[in-house]
């Protein structure tokens, strides 16, 4: 980037601060940048680049539209040169700016997709587990429904034995009854 804008017309020497990154110029005495450290994402935000200050430097904002990414310092060669190129150079800051922004969405997708994957694989063990849980408790389900049905054929089985029983019981209570009855006479 700044080959690019060295090479503009009028202009002598440049540097540049991207969120904080410095890359100053030959001749721009920066040690730090103390307006990145208030700026956060607030393009609209009252602060500078302390440069600005300066007469002979020219400081150009990069921003989009809803951020601010740094600063552009240029200082000129030719003041004519540079004003009449100025459009030209503005388009390619902006160009710039638009290419910062397209980085930090291109991140922030990145990184949404890859919370999105995880979550997915989340799910798809949850789903997993939750099924293999349900197979296992369907298996007793059967298990137990067979174990019920045999019970209940047993159960009928003894409560028809028990009938049985009690039938027989009656029949031998009758028979002894009646065997224990005087016959007539002899």
């Amino acid at each position: 980037v700044l080959q690019v804008l060295r090479a503009f017309p009028g202009v002598r020497e440049c540097g540049i601060c991207v969120e904080g990154n410095l890359a100053p110029g030959r001749n721009i005495k920066i040690d730090e940048c103390s307006a990145y450290a208030e700026l956060g994402n607030d393009k609209n935000a009252e602060h500078f680049c302390r440069l600005a200050k300066e007469s002979d430097i020219w400081v150009v904002p990069l921003n989009t539209a809803d951020r601010r990414y740094g600063y552009i310092q240029i200082i000129p060669q030719d003041q004519v040169a540079l004003e009449n190129f100025k459009p030209l150079l503005l388009n390619f800051l902006n160009a710039l700016a638009i290419n910062l922004e397209n980085r930090r969405q291109k991140q922030y997708l990145e990184k949404a997709n890859a919370e999105l994957l995880e979550r997915a694989d989340n799910l798809e063990r949850l789903v997993w587990e939750r099924t293999t849980e349900l197979e296992t408790k369907s298996q007793l389900l059967e298990l137990v429904d067979e174990r019920t049905s045999q019970l209940k054929k047993v159960k009928r089985k003894v409560v028809h034995s028990n009938i049985v029983k009690v039938r027989l019981k009656d029949l031998i209570k009758k028979h002894r009854a009646l065997s224990k009855v005087p016959k007539g006479p002899k």
